[in-house]
């Protein structure tokens, strides 16, 4: 057997045992302590879609100071909406504003996405018609559309559009797909191409100077609410950092309050990242302002009406568990803190 340390030996291997037990201690601490530190020190990354009106909140967030204020460290980006949800679940972003066409079919495919807060629940698009071959929606029916493609969000506006009319656009319509912006499908419409097809409101001035009419504003319709602009992240992020959450909510509402009440300074922002003309830009405002929430709820029913519209490109949305897609939480929570009641009063949204 070998003999025990003696003396200064002794208390040297007593030292190296101490050394060790408060080494795991404090791995242990680190562990824990970290990873909150790291969530709270790192830059976060917040991606949106198209350069759009509504879009202009997560700049107004960024430029007037309510992310700061909210100490949480953003970084925008634009990023193209079919990349949103993989991006997320990497972890290359924190937080994603688009519509909810790929993130639910990102969703239903096993990704971790998950739709924490609603800024818009319509579809600003109108559906026109070359008014010399259809006059009434039931002449819709036998006649050709122009569209991007079915599986897009122009195709499911569309669909949408005419479902609420009680017309199967599928069975009852001829269509053709690869006119990928409103000025190939307005031209399609004028070369007589098509008879029928999907535009922007925003592209309502061009349309209707070309002599074209507008059947159906989906943006007015009650049948066909669609999450045009949903506030995603991960569960993952959602469990482990709920504050985090509640602050980009948070800074994401008084961003939507300042859009809505300082219409000035929110168009020269808007204007200065959208690179768009201050004009244009003052147009898109007055018919996107309508169906802007003041609040951004979500509910099961609007959950529900985007899963049933996009069973046009992936059957099993039609057939999915809206609680699986959405977290009401953060909403409530903000609420239950005054948050919107400090915003807008109690009684005013």
């Amino acid at each position: 057997m070998a003999d025990r340390p003696q003396g200064s030996t002794r208390r040297y291997f007593g030292y190296a045992r101490t050394l060790r037990r408060l080494g795991a201690g404090f791995a242990m601490s680190l562990a824990v302590l970290v990873p909150m530190r790291e969530a709270a020190a790192q830059k976060l990354v917040a991606a949106y879609g198209q350069p759009n009106i509504y879009n202009a909140v997560i700049w107004i967030a960024q430029e007037k100071g309510f992310f700061k204020a909210n100490k949480l460290p953003v970084e925008v980006i634009q990023l193209a909406n079919s990349r949103g949800p993989e991006a997320l679940a990497a972890g290359n972003i924190q937080f994603l504003m688009t519509p909810a066409t790929t993130p639910i079919l990102s969703r239903l495919a096993g990704t971790d996405c998950v739709l924490v807060g609603i800024l818009v629940n319509k579809m600003p698009y109108d559906i026109v018609v070359n008014p010399r071959r259809i006059a009434t929606i039931a002449e819709i029916k036998g006649k050709t559309g122009a569209l991007s493609g079915l599986g897009d969000l122009t195709g499911v506006a569309a669909n949408e559009g005419l479902r609420a009319y009680g017309i199967d656009m599928r069975k009852e319509t001829t269509l053709r797909d690869g006119f990928r912006t409103d000025t190939d499908r307005l031209g399609a419409l004028v070369n007589g191409n098509a008879d029928f097809s999907i535009l922007h409101m925003d592209f309502r001035r061009q349309y209707e100077q070309a002599g074209m009419k507008k059947l159906i504003p989906l943006a007015e319709e009650t049948k066909t609410d669609f999450i045009l602009s949903g506030i995603y992240t991960t569960r993952r992020l959602a469990h482990a950092n709920p504050e985090m959450v509640l602050g980009f909510l948070r800074a994401m509402s008084e961003a939507t309050h300042f859009l809505l009440t300082h219409k000035n300074e929110a168009l020269d922002i808007a204007a200065k990242y959208s690179g768009r003309p201050r004009a244009e830009i003052e147009e898109s405002y007055r018919l996107h302002l309508p169906i802007i929430s003041k609040v951004p709820w979500v509910t099961p029913d609007a959950v529900s009406s985007s899963l049933r519209a996009l069973a046009i490109v992936n059957p099993k949305a039609g057939e999915a568990d809206a609680k699986q897609f959405f977290n009401a939480s953060f909403v409530a929570k903000l609420q239950r803190d005054g948050l919107f009641d400090a915003l807008w009063g109690a009684d005013n949204y």
